[in-house]
This record gives structure tokens, C-alpha cells and sequence, in this order.
């Protein structure tokens, strides 16, 4: 079960939100921006031990067999979660601006977004793909 208790930490890497489990699993969320705004995520995608397990995106779902459409919401929904409890916390004054601008900010426009995703993801409509339509891509 994805919960507080598995994460090992989060952040932004290489312009993506990415949540990094005490499993060894990360889960890497790829936003399209349009200016200073996110306007969706186009990808999440779950690692584990740096090899993908598990895609999803508006296109499709795919996964190496192991992970369910309702388990990677599960993952994309604690995202939200982690991005509601951290502007929470800035906004009971917890996190000072600066600390907000630099370390939670982005994590936070992207996170939000996600919302989509997850409503597909958790009543498993989005149509399953095969790898190699999200190679290259």
C-alpha cells in the first residue's frame, strides 16, 4: 500500500515531480507546461529498481504485468496527497516563502495536476498500450 510510511522523499528532477518509495520504486510525473503554468501531466511513469514497471497517460496504459491501472492511481494519488499536505503547510505559515518558491512550488504545479490521471487510472478506463507506442516518446 502506498502511504506517509513508504516515502522515502520527493522533489523536482530533470523538470519532472518525482516521489522516490523506501521500496526502491520511484514515480515520475512528466508535465506539459504553457508558460509558467502546468496544463496537465502527459505521463506518469513507475520505476522500480530504475527499470519501468508501469506508464500512463490521456493516450494509454502500459505495464510490465505487475502493476494494475488501480494500483498506479494509488501512486499518482499520493502525489496529490504529498502536494495538498506541503501547500497545507505553507499556507499555515509551516514552510516560509523562499523555502516554498525553491523547494515545494514546482512540485506542487505539477502534483496538482495529476487529478485527471488519477480518476482514468483508478476506474481503469484508459486503454492498455504496448511498450514500445511509449518508446521513444
Amino acid at each position: 500500500m502506498v502511504g506517509p510510511e513508504t516515502l522515502s522523499g520527493y522533489g523536482i528532477k530533470d523538470g519532472m515531480a518525482v516521489i522516490v518509495f523506501t521500496d526502491g520504486r520511484k514515480l515520475k510525473l512528466l508535465p506539459e507546461w504553457k508558460g509558467d503554468r502546468v496544463r496537465c501531466v502527459t505521463r506518469a511513469m513507475l520505476f522500480e529498481k530504475n527499470e519501468l514497471v508501469a506508464v500512463a497517460g490521456s493516450s494509454g496504459f502500459w505495464t510490465s504485468g505487475e502493476i494494475s491501472q488501480q494500483v498506479m492511481g494509488q501512486y499518482c494519488a499520493f502525489a496529490i496527497d504529498i502536494e495538498r499536505q506541503a501547500y497545507r503547510f505553507y499556507r499555515q505559515k509551516k514552510i516560509d516563502e523562499q523555502t516554498w518558491q525553491i523547494k515545494f512550488r514546482t512540485f506542487w504545479k505539477i502534483a496538482m495536476k495529476c487529478q485527471t490521471l488519477v480518476l482514468s487510472l483508478q476506474s481503469a478506463s484508459l486503454p492498455v498500450v504496448q511498450k514500445t507506442e511509449w518508446e521513444g516518446m
